[in-house]
């Protein structure tokens, strides 16, 4: 089965490559607002602020950018749709392994910077429970950086053992790469518009 080329030329997936958004404006909606409305109350169960402590991390990721990488990663483009026959049902299932990622990324990265700072505040106190405290933030960094892999573990999942075997045999790639980059193609384009014509190396 030959490769599905894609609108730029491609054959890439999972690289931020265009890809129409094939759910409703209503059912997307939806998903979203359940993950604000999870992310708002985990949140406000921290209590109010101590004035003592570092301002609230901002969100890794806008609801603007999710749900640009959501439309734009390989399961929602309609050429993979085509090729692998998936169901809507499968992406409704792959959505929500994504929308929990992003959940992750916030989580994680809380806990990272709640370890980080027991971890100096230990050094500034002689270094007593140092050891400790790196064993935490170890853990935390460690939590980090398996959530893409999770993701991917929980979307192929998904798949039967016909569409797997699919993947493994025409897109390895998708196995290797990452899934989520927010806005490198764009911030990419932006770097080689801002140079110089003259300046601007071959290729895409």
């Amino acid at each position: 089965m030959s490769r599905p080329r894609f609108r730029d030329g491609s054959t890439r997936h999972g690289e931020g490559f265009p890809g129409q958004h094939l759910r409703s404006p209503m059912r997307s909606g939806v998903l979203w607002f359940a993950l604000a409305t999870c992310v708002a109350g985990s949140l406000a169960a921290q209590g109010p602020a101590d004035p003592d402590e570092p301002p609230p991390l901002r969100p890794r990721y806008s609801e603007e950018q999710r749900e640009d990488m959501r439309a734009r990663i390989w399961w929602n483009d309609e050429e993979s749709v085509s090729a692998l026959a998936l169901t809507e049902s499968q992406r409704d299932r792959m959505d929500l392994a994504l929308a929990e990622y992003f959940q992750g990324v916030e989580e994680t990265r809380r806990a990272t910077r709640a370890a980080q700072s027991a971890f100096v505040e230990a050094l500034a106190e002689g270094g007593a429970g140092a050891a400790e405290k790196l064993g935490a933030l170890g853990q935390a960094a460690g939590a980090a950086a398996v959530l893409q892999p999770q993701l991917k573990i929980a979307v192929l999942q998904v798949l039967t053992s016909s569409q797997r075997d699919l993947v493994d045999a025409d897109y390895p790639h998708l196995l290797r790469q990452p899934w989520v980059r927010a806005g490198a193609g764009r911030a990419r384009a932006a770097r080689r518009a801002a140079r110089p014509a003259e300046a601007r190396p071959p290729g895409p």
